[in-house]
């Protein structure tokens, strides 16, 4: 399978390292940014382990998640390609995100 990170969640990663890098710790950035990169391959490697989000049940059951300490990475399945669509903290609001997102196409 091939993993295709998103325009939206690229963007996603640099408002996390922009956020990061100026309110917290020197350090955080470089262990969020490596336990992001764990997940992601653990997503390459095994797609099928991640859960269903539970504000997409609605929806097929292609959309799932995985979680770091903090984060969120909520991707799709499709085919022989994986789609990396959004990383978000586990606290954010992913319906007003997912709302967002769309209101501004």
């Amino acid at each position: 399978m091939s993993l295709i990170i998103l325009d939206s969640a690229k963007r996603d990663l640099a408002d996390l390292r922009d956020y990061v890098t100026r309110h917290k710790p020197q350090g955080t950035w470089s262990e969020i940014k490596t336990q992001l990169k764990h997940k992601i391959f653990q997503i390459e490697d095994f797609p099928l382990s991640g859960s269903r989000p539970p504000e997409l049940f609605g929806y097929p059951d292609r959309y799932r998640q995985v979680l770091t300490n903090q984060q969120r990475i909520i991707y799709e399945i499709a085919g022989d390609q994986i789609f990396i669509h959004l990383i978000c903290g586990q606290t954010q609001d992913l319906e007003e995100i997912l709302n967002r997102r769309l209101l501004s196409i």
